[in-house]
């Protein structure tokens, strides 16, 4: 199989979309009173004739990606507890939610009630929030046809998170604060920093542009960005989750090439997390789940998995640096060093994988197309003069991993049963 950018957002688009719809009529059946009393007639006919612009906007919110992960088997089990009542009140806010994205987004009337409207409220797919103080109670919210919010028949207070490099920074989202994570926290966001991660994004764009493959898939996986506190050792962050869909956690750097490279590679993620959804590509052997391999990223053995997602993330950063330097947009040894020691290591990874997982078919498929564009990239590559001192610092390099492997763990790929 081919990754192709538009079929995993096509995969995402019908995951949300089935999950949308199946809530609605789970939601009917759980109470026609409660159904009727959240107008959630208003926000299917939303839902229904949104337009197709409309709903390729609304679908890349990570809150709706997030929500649309929420599991809905105690409303298909007919339970009737307390929290699953709850539970089907707060699902019915959600969708309210989206129905006045869909709304505002078209310029059609739309009206809600919040049970609790929180001071810092984020209208999914529009890249607004309302600005509520300390927040309020119940709450009514209306989309006016002109584009007018209003909560409680007064203008309300907005402020807009889309930047006009086409990211949007939703700081201050509750719903999408990081995990936890040791050595990882939120940046504090203010004016200052804000100001200062556009101009950044604003600046990395037109590299984007010059790829198609590259600004599609953060156009559909990586537009939505949350500033990282740099690290205490200098190197820079970026992580990504499958239960935070859409978002790319990433620190700030001086060399705007970690940034992008950092967008692109958390974005090849987060698209190969939907291929998945859609198809395993590890067949179920004990293998694939319980041995631990060495990795040319980290020091510590690795599961096969680990080493699939890393070589997908790295074929396709050092495939768009490649393109980047073939268009001579940038000229810098530095960027074709990082492509041929990306591209070199994905090479090794990828020779691991295929010596010891048992892939199904869509994953060999998926192996084969990487090892291919890994290979293209480097053959690309080679016709720059230059190209010898680059794989020659990348063996280097990976030489030097090589003996830390050796001294750590004995010079084997494989470390069974110790650190499975």
């Amino acid at each position: 199989m081919i990754p192709d950018v538009a079929s995993s957002n096509f995969f995402k688009r019908r995951r949300i979309i089935e999950t949308l719809e199946d809530a609605l009529v789970l939601l009917r059946f759980h109470s026609p009173s409660a159904f009727e009393d959240n107008r959630l007639n208003d926000a299917e006919e939303q839902l229904r004739s949104a337009s197709e612009n409309t709903l390729s906007l609304l679908l890349q919110d990570p809150k709706i990606q997030l929500w649309s992960l929420d599991d809905l088997t105690p409303l298909a089990e007919h339970q009737r507890s307390k929290e699953v009542v709850v539970f089907a009140e707060k699902l019915s806010e959600k969708i309210n939610f989206i129905a006045l994205g869909i709304a505002h987004l078209e310029r059609r009337a739309f009206r809600m009630i919040s049970k609790h409207l929180p001071g810092n409220t984020f209208i999914p797919g529009i890249g607004v929030s309302l600005e509520c103080g300390d927040g309020q109670g119940e709450a009514e919210i209306v989309s006016e046809p002109d584009g007018t919010l209003t909560v409680n028949g007064s203008p309300a207070a907005q402020k807009r998170w889309l930047s006009s490099s086409g990211f949007t920074l939703p700081a201050g989202d509750p719903l999408l604060e990081l995990p936890r994570l040791e050595g990882y926290e939120l940046a504090a966001f203010d004016a200052e920093l804000t100001k200062t991660w556009e101009q950044l994004l604003a600046r990395i764009r037109p590299l984007l542009n010059a790829s198609s493959r590259a600004d599609s898939l953060v156009s559909s996986f990586g537009s939505f960005v949350l500033p990282l506190k740099p690290s205490t050792d200098g190197n820079h962050l970026s992580v990504s989750f499958k239960h935070r869909p859409g978002i790319i956690y990433a620190s700030w750097s001086e060399d705007d090439l970690d940034v992008l490279e950092a967008i692109v590679h958390e974005a090849d993620h987060q698209s190969l997390f939907e291929i998945i959804n859609e198809g395993s590509l590890f067949a179920d052997e004990p293998v694939n789940s319980n041995a631990s391999f060495r990795s040319p990223w980290r020091k510590d053995p690795r599961p096969l998995s680990g080493l699939f997602f890393g070589f997908s993330a790295f074929v396709t950063v050092g495939a768009f640096l490649e393109e980047l330097f073939s268009k001579e947009l940038v000229k810098s040894d530095r960027v074709g060093k990082r492509a041929v020691l990306a591209l070199e290591r994905s090479l090794d990874a990828i020779s691991t994988v295929n010596s010891h997982a048992v892939l199904t078919e869509r994953g060999k498929q998926l192996l084969e197309f990487n090892r291919a564009e890994a290979r293209k990239s480097l053959e690309n590559l080679e016709k720059h003069r230059t190209f010898n001192s680059w794989r020659e610092a990348s063996r280097e390099r990976q030489g030097c991993e090589a003996d830390h492997w050796k001294r750590e763990h004995g010079g084997k790929n494989l470390i069974a049963n110790r650190c499975a």
